[in-house]
């Protein structure tokens, strides 16, 4: 070798590919990215299936419940009353009203407390159909009552329109304003109804306080003859989509978790399965100031599964039973 004369080397390769044993960990490491993707997905969508499942499993229970309150609002008797059942008559009813056809609509109820027939609210009222012989004058009575209470305009203020055959008898008409009185006053008037069948109705205007009846008299002014509907203190009571029903009885079983409902006695028929908690419990409503007393009301509580959240709780009013 020469002095001052340079060694020279090869120049390095370079790469133009992977090792074996690094595309395997690539693969091993997609494949546990791919996994860790999966099972995040699977349990987003089982935390929405089970979201929505919570989801209507409260509104089936939010239904059930509200059937149980309107029914129970209106009971005209409270049977029987434990932790886990309860028995009413049901008072969604039509009055005894002798030879005239009464059919109760919205807000028009009997009340077992006061021993009365009353429009609640406004837009509430019935009505009616009756036969006349001929068509002459005829005179209707009514007997009637605007309720008192002194914390309300006038003291008590119910005014009702009247319409026979769609024309109107009388319109915001209140007994108290005309009578001066808040007890009950007769009324009359003259009408000219149709020959055969016709029709009457009574609807609540922006009334304060109830609205009381106990008797409509139509009366032939030539011969005397009577048609007349008696708002009598023993109604015919009758259940909420059962036909004649009178008793409703709602009862739950803690071994087989079934909530059941029977009417008149009969058979119980399952409203709701997987039930893990009915529980029923007298509470105290709110305070009545003019009364000084408590107002009656009943807490039902349901659940549908172990999970607390899965809980659904009303309190009910008993407008017929108001106080403890």
């Amino acid at each position: 070798m020469n002095r001052g004369s340079t060694i020279s080397s090869s120049p390095r390769r370079r790469r133009t590919g992977f090792t074996l044993t690094e595309l395997l960990i690539s693969v091993i490491l997609i494949s546990i990215m791919a996994v860790t993707v999966s099972v995040a997905m699977f349990r987003a969508q089982q935390r929405t299936k089970e979201t929505r499942s919570s989801l209507v499993s409260l509104q089936t229970q939010g239904n059930v419940l509200d059937r149980i309150c309107e029914e129970l609002r209106w009971a005209h008797t409270v049977n029987s009353l434990d932790d886990t059942s309860v028995s009413f008559t049901f008072c969604h009813a039509g009055p005894n009203t002798n030879t005239m056809s009464i059919t109760p609509g919205s807000w028009f109820n009997f009340s077992a407390f006061y021993n009365i027939w009353r429009i609640e609210a406004e837009g509430g009222g019935f009505a009616g159909t009756f036969t006349a012989s001929t068509s002459g004058t005829h005179t209707l009575k009514v007997t009637h009552c605007t309720a008192y209470s002194e914390m309300v305009p006038g003291n008590g203020l119910s005014p009702v329109t009247i319409h026979v055959n769609g024309s109107a008898v009388v319109t915001n008409y209140d007994p108290a304003a005309h009578h001066g009185s808040h007890s009950w006053v007769t009324d009359s008037w003259e009408i000219t109804p149709n020959v055969g069948n016709n029709t009457l109705s009574w609807t609540a205007e922006y009334i304060y306080t109830h609205y009381w009846i106990q008797k409509i008299e139509i009366t032939e002014v030539a011969t005397g003859h009577t048609v007349y509907a008696e708002f009598t203190t023993d109604p015919i009571l009758t259940g909420a989509s059962d036909g004649t029903g009178q008793t409703i009885e709602y009862a739950w079983n803690d071994a087989s978790h079934f909530l059941k409902r029977a009417v008149n006695g009969g058979p119980s028929k399952t409203v709701l399965e997987d039930v893990y908690l009915f529980e029923l419990e007298q509470d105290n409503f709110g305070w009545d100031d003019q009364n000084q007393r408590y107002l009656r009301s009943i807490k039902i509580t349901l659940q549908t599964s172990t999970d607390a959240a899965d809980t659904c709780e009303r309190y009910v009013h008993l407008v017929n039973y108001p106080y403890w």
